[in-house]
């Protein structure tokens, strides 16, 4: 185990290149990153510094014993991870994020420029994200609390859930199921092979809609009873095998 102080500049940024463990990114002081090595594999671990990059890295050829590493840097920092059966876990606001996992879950508080996510078997989960984020996954599932920004999401077989959306939504599910609880913004698309899908619109929206699914039910709520010329005009997509979809309104 060790533990290393390093000092950055505003735009720090760290990348990790892990094969077991876990990563941790925390809450720090500006102007200092700290690395923290702990389990049996942390002798394998080699950090180095250049610039306001540091990077947390083990040599496939030693791959060995799992390492948890815990950065502790201020907000606003960038995030690059390249990790095998690790999971992430980034409590702190970041500036942008690039992150591809085997088998290990991930966890981001807030991306406020640009999300970068990949997985094979872990779930990815996103509390909030200002800009723009392409996430995918095969088998996990894929939970966002809230996307200000442009947003595209791929899975095979896990579900897709999306609390608020706000910009321009493409969301892709094998067999998963898709859930947009509020959708604020004025371009959704949503394709299954045989899961369904839910969206909820707040009252008073012109929807343009294109809705096909071979086997599947189509579910549409009462009009609204608004006027065309002061309703927020939204073209929402759905194509489907035999997944069913609901369009539902909410309460804004």
């Amino acid at each position: 185990m060790s533990t290393q102080s390093f000092s950055v500049g505003e735009r720090p940024r760290v990348i990790i290149r892990l094969a077991s463990g876990s990563v941790r990114v925390v809450a720090g002081d500006p102007g200092t990153m700290v690395v923290d090595l702990q389990g049996r594999g942390s002798d394998t671990a080699i950090v180095e510094q250049s610039g306001d990059t540091v990077t947390v890295r083990q040599e496939e050829r030693v791959w060995r014993g799992t390492v948890h590493v815990t950065v502790t840097v201020s907000e606003g920092v960038s995030v690059s991870a390249s990790l095998a059966s690790a999971d992430l876990d980034v409590e702190v606001p970041v500036e942008d994020l690039t992150a591809s996992l085997a088998s290990g879950d991930a966890r981001i508080i807030e991306v406020r420029r640009e999300l970068s996510l990949k997985s094979a078997s872990g779930d990815l989960e996103v509390n909030k994200l200002i800009g723009r984020g392409k996430l995918n996954s095969a088998s996990g599932e894929v939970r966002i609390g809230e996307a200000v920004e442009d947003i595209s999401v791929n899975t095979a077989s896990g579900d897709i859930t999306i609390g608020e959306a706000r910009g321009d939504v493409r969301l892709h599910s094998a067999s998963g199921d898709v859930v947009v609880r509020s959708y604020l913004g004025s371009d959704i698309g949503v394709v299954t092979v045989s899961g369904d899908a839910t969206v909820g619109l707040p009252t008073g929206r012109s929807v343009d809609v294109e809705l096909r699914s071979l086997s599947g039910s189509i579910k549409l709520p009462s009009p609204s009873g608004a006027p065309p010329e002061q309703r927020m005009k939204v073209q929402l997509r759905f194509k489907s095998v035999s997944g069913d979809f609901e369009l539902v309104k909410t309460g804004f």
